[in-house]
């Protein structure tokens, strides 16, 4: 359905090319073979129309990849997040060459990070939802949608480069189509909405630029139980 919708707008789009075309009094023939020729030269044509079926499918992407090859780079590369946030605490810098991934925008310091605690309370007043989490002598946050923040789950998995996509575009769809997964299998069903007061276990991925900013994690493993 997608990709009809696509074509339909590229469509409208070389039609609104020939009007203006023709507005401006050009010459414009060979339409029947699916071509639009102006000065001599093929300025849109059926190649145009292929190229743009070729729609990127991130979820299928995503789906892809989610068992065989994110979730096990995930496992091995989670540190504990006492560790983690204790050694953000001392020195910051040092924390992100130890434990840190630099995110591709170059702007943050993604970490994933592993850890056992009990549920204190849900909060679902934004969509944006969030579990707060005692664990050891900290708090944190996990992020249990359906909106999540950041795109730490991506930019945690080096086999995701951006050089791999064809534009800035697709590669931000892989970040959405993550999320979105961690959302279908990770969050829903787990049961953590009615797990305050619970035992939880997770593995995730947060990203900050300062020992100073809110850790927020995106749970990509999570087990609720008493």
């Amino acid at each position: 359905m997608c990709k009809r919708k696509n074509i339909r707008c590229l469509r409208m789009g070389l039609t609104m090319v020939l009007l203006l075309l023709l507005l401006n009094g050009c010459a414009v023939v060979n339409l029947e073979d699916g071509k639009i020729i102006f000065g001599g030269k093929v300025v849109a044509g059926e190649e145009d129309m292929s190229t743009f079926e070729e729609v990127f499918d991130s979820d299928t992407y995503v789906q892809s990849i989610w068992e065989e090859e994110a979730l096990p780079v995930f496992a091995e590369q989670a540190n504990d997040l006492a560790t983690v946030t204790a050694a953000i605490a001392q020195d910051f810098e040092k924390a992100c060459e130890e434990y840190g991934i630099l995110s591709n925008d170059k702007g943050s310091w993604v970490f994933v990070v592993q850890g056992d605690g009990i549920i204190e309370n849900i909060n679902r007043e934004s969509r944006n939802g969030f579990a707060i989490i005692a664990v050891a002598d900290l708090t944190t946050q996990l992020q249990i949608g359906p909106v999540y923040k950041g795109a730490s789950l991506r930019d945690s998995l080096p086999f995701i480069q951006f050089n791999d996509f064809k534009n800035q575009i697709a590669f931000s769809e892989v970040s959405s189509a993550l999320n979105r997964m961690v959302d279908e299998s990770v969050i829903a069903g787990s049961g953590i909405d009615e797990g305050t007061g619970m035992q939880v276990s997770f593995t995730g991925a947060f990203s900050i630029k300062s020992a100073n900013d809110n850790i927020m994690i995106i749970p990509v493993m999570l087990e609720v139980g008493r």
